[in-house]
């Protein structure tokens, strides 16, 4: 039960990091609705990619893809590919610090 409960919370703090990028464009663009573009973007790249059969080396899809196939079929180093989303942490804290109110 326990090695179950922490696969979910990695699973989850994995899908999490997936959002940064989304959070990015959304403060360049302060627009709701290019966020929700570049989520259904993103969504397709990772589509695209497991289809084609690039899936594991896929940062989106990478946590699924571990999820369901209960760890067999993933190495360590594709595992860790959603941590590159900790570059947009600093492209948002970067963006932010700029950020001016309109008035």
């Amino acid at each position: 039960m326990w090695a179950s409960l922490a696969r979910l919370l990695l699973l989850g703090l994995l899908t999490m990091a997936l959002a940064v990028p989304v959070a990015w464009v959304a403060t360049l663009t302060r627009s709701l609705l290019a966020a929700v573009a570049a989520v259904v973007l993103l969504v397709v790249i990772a589509q695209v990619g497991v289809l084609v059969g690039a899936g594991a080396w896929m940062p989106l899809a990478a946590p699924a893809l571990w999820a369901l196939s209960d760890g067999a079929d993933m190495t360590p180093l594709q595992l860790a590919l959603p941590v590159i989303s900790a570059v947009f942490v600093g492209l948002i804290v970067r963006s932010w610090t700029r950020l001016q109110l309109d008035r």
